[in-house]
């Protein structure tokens, strides 16, 4: 599947689109958001200082599932994860996320066949998160039709489980060296009107396969 990142281009510029995906949003309570081209590559604590750091405030539980543990990268914050079932839950205790940065980045290997995917999993307190930043430095909002590619599969069940302890969750997809989307899960009300919100602010639009305009 081929992916365009337009500039200055929203989703509330194309509202059958538009229409379209906050269907979709509303049926599954989720969309995800893509990581602006500004947070692309080396710019990894540009991703720590205006998406990841603000919401530590608000964090109640921040765990990786489908973590490597025999490298080099886990021995460096072994100290700061505990095991738990079949995740690893990260002590944000009195740290920020440069502390974790191995685990979000590592080396990039080009002979590598395989992607290498892993999740983090953080639930939120849904109070005054700075959701306008976050979403100025992201791209879409859009839909994954298969959830589970991006999230994981334990990740969407313990979701589901919990969706009703009035929580946000927000499900960092980590391909290889870097991170690809940020899915955001919650009540319908709540998902709806994050969902319009991002519509206004994310400043870039994915576009895949389709072409969106000839859909207007």
């Amino acid at each position: 599947m081929s992916l365009l990142i337009t500039h200055n281009k929203k989703l509330s510029d194309f509202p059958k689109r538009l229409n379209h995906t906050k269907r979709l949003v509303g049926e599954h309570r989720r969309f995800s958001i893509g990581l602006s081209p500004g947070l692309w590559g080396w710019k990894k604590r540009r991703i720590c200082k205006k998406i990841l750091n603000p919401l530590l405030l608000f964090i109640e539980l921040a765990a990786v599932y489908d973590l490597k543990t025999d490298t080099p990268q886990f021995k460096k914050i072994s100290p700061y994860v505990k095991r738990r079932n079949s995740r690893h839950e990260l002590d944000l205790a009195g740290r920020t996320w440069q502390d974790f940065l191995p685990i979000l980045y590592k080396p990039r290997v080009f002979s590598t066949i395989h992607e290498i995917r892993s999740s983090i999993l953080l639930a939120c307190k849904n109070g005054d998160i700075p959701w306008d930043k976050i979403f100025r430095e992201a791209s879409g909002p859009f839909v994954v039709g298969n959830p589970s590619v991006g999230c994981g599969t334990a990740v969407l069940q313990y979701t589901e489980r919990n969706l009703d302890k009035g929580l946000i969750y927000i499900v960092i997809e980590k391909i290889n060296s870097g991170l690809e989307s940020i899915t955001i899960i919650s009540e319908r009300n709540t998902v709806l009107r994050l969902f319009d919100l991002a519509t206004q602010i994310c400043q870039w639009l994915r576009i895949d396969h389709f072409d969106i305009e000839a859909k207007e």
